[in-house]
């Protein structure tokens, strides 16, 4: 029973760094949001990687309302169909951002965010 428990507390708090390790990523993180429902993401810092690319949102965004959850698919290749299945995963907090860009983040994801073009 004492193992059982040392292995769980040993997977929580491994949960827990991974956790705060890839909030630690998010940060100097830049989010474009694109008017034809697209978005960039990239990193403000050169030394980081610098722009990661354009990517579209896949099934199943959703704004919890203090949280937001963007599935992100990657650009499709001239002439091919976007994939459907996620590049990249990301979930933002509202701390996570100045408080004057959460809304107009919710406000995009309800009403301009698209999927790739092809994908239907």
């Amino acid at each position: 029973m004492r193992t059982l428990g040392l292995l769980l507390w040993i997977a929580l708090l491994g949960s827990l760094l991974h956790a705060l390790r890839r909030e630690r990523a998010k940060r100097g993180l830049a989010l474009v949001l694109h008017g034809d429902g697209g978005l960039g993401l990239g990193c403000g810092n050169e030394s980081r990687g610098g722009w990661a690319g354009d990517y579209w949102l896949g099934a199943g965004a959703v704004d919890f309302g203090w949280a937001v959850w963007l599935p992100l698919l990657g650009p499709a290749a001239e002439g091919e169909r976007a994939s459907r299945r996620p590049r990249r995963r990301l979930m933002l907090l509202r701390a996570n951002m100045a408080a004057a860009h959460w809304r107009p983040l919710r406000i995009w994801l309800r009403h301009k965010a698209a999927s790739p073009p092809g994908s239907a």
